[in-house]
């Protein structure tokens, strides 16, 4: 079980390093891929092939602006947009959840755009 951890943390740890300071994006209120975002998830997808069997979870968040419960939605359909994209470029959907938690885990302070930029983000978590 130790070398399953480990290796889970390893793969954990290249698809947080290839995401580093970057965002899967969005059109502006909505769960339409920008080919920005594309980009980006087309090298998650590169990563991800490399983890057969693997359950991969995708976690939406949203800044605070707006209300709270239109925010959870909105996170839950950009993690649903993405879990689509994934599944039309080869990853089996059985590996892969989407979750939303909208405003509720901020990375940065939503009093500044750049800190609510940040928090508008995709996770994903590696499982074994």
């Amino acid at each position: 079980i130790r070398n399953a951890l480990r290796v889970s943390a390893s793969e954990q740890s290249t698809i947080d390093d290839l995401l580093a300071n970057r965002t899967v994006e969005f059109e502006s209120g909505s769960a339409v891929l920008t080919p920005a975002g594309q980009a980006i998830l087309d090298e998650v997808i590169v990563v991800i092939k490399k983890m057969p069997g693997r359950k991969i979870d995708i976690i939406g968040h949203t800044d605070s602006d707006g209300a709270r419960s239109t925010n959870i939605a909105l996170s839950l359909s950009r993690a649903e947009a993405v879990k689509l994209y994934l599944r039309d470029h080869g990853i089996d959907p059985q590996t892969l959840q989407a979750s939303g938690l909208g405003p509720d885990r901020p990375l940065a302070s939503n009093a500044t755009s750049a800190g609510r930029a940040r928090n508008r983000r995709i996770e994903f978590r590696v499982g074994s």
